[in-house]
């Protein structure tokens, strides 16, 4: 498994993580780690010609959207809301 299989297996387990959060900390810590995971990728593909061809459907799956948002659009986005003070478990009882 080469460094780019790595990665993107791990930004699956971080996605899947994301869906079992149970609270803000959980929520904050798993979104970073997901953004820093998606940039990496982006940083390897972009540095290595024949890796970007490789992955290219995963590459666009990950950073373009045909409607709406990207993955990468949607983390940072994320990011920004809870920067704002929009935590997703201040509401739940």
């Amino acid at each position: 498994m080469n460094k780019a299989d790595r990665i993107v297996q791990h930004i699956v387990e971080l996605q899947y993580r994301l869906c079992q959060v149970e609270n803000n900390l959980q929520y904050i810590k798993v979104t970073q780690a997901l953004k820093r995971s998606l940039e990496k990728f982006y940083g390897l593909l972009m540095n290595d010609q024949k890796l970007m061809s490789q992955y290219q459907s995963t590459y666009i799956g990950w950073f373009y959207a045909g409607l709406g948002h990207s993955l990468y659009d949607r983390v940072c986005n994320s990011l920004i809301e809870y920067r704002n003070g929009r935590r997703p478990f201040d509401n739940v009882h």
